[in-house]
């Protein structure tokens, strides 16, 4: 997706999620902006939390660079016990969007209330 701000530069943003088509468990995300406020972040789903990988360009030299070439890294971990919370599984919001997605559409006219009988023409 490609934003074009009144302001500023062209902002690119790309995000991918992984998912388990059984349960619909996320397992993985990846997002890269590109732009402005340059990032690179890869999430990674466990049972006992989620990693992350920040990448960001150190300097203005580094921006041009593919990510994997971006010197800023930070590792971090977030813990959960999916038991305590009492989820099953891990979501997305976009992995959530997706499942509404895949619904067959409701139209609010149709009713199931029983319709008129149609009345045989002359």
């Amino acid at each position: 997706m490609a934003m074009n701000p009144a302001f500023g530069a062209r902002v690119n943003v790309g995000n991918t999620v992984w998912f388990n088509p059984g349960d619909a468990a996320a397992r993985g995300r990846y997002r890269l902006r590109r732009g402005e406020d340059d990032f690179e972040k890869t999430y990674r789903f466990a049972r006992q939390g989620v990693f992350r990988r920040n990448r960001e360009p150190q300097n203005n030299a580094e921006r041009r660079l593919e990510p994997e070439r971006w010197s800023r890294q930070v590792e971090s971990f977030y813990p959960y016990d999916p038991e305590r919370l009492g989820c099953p599984v891990v979501s997305d919001r976009l992995l959530l969007i997706y499942i509404v997605s895949t619904l067959s559409p409701v139209c609010p006219c149709r009713s199931t209330a029983a319709s008129p009988t149609p009345v045989p023409a002359a």
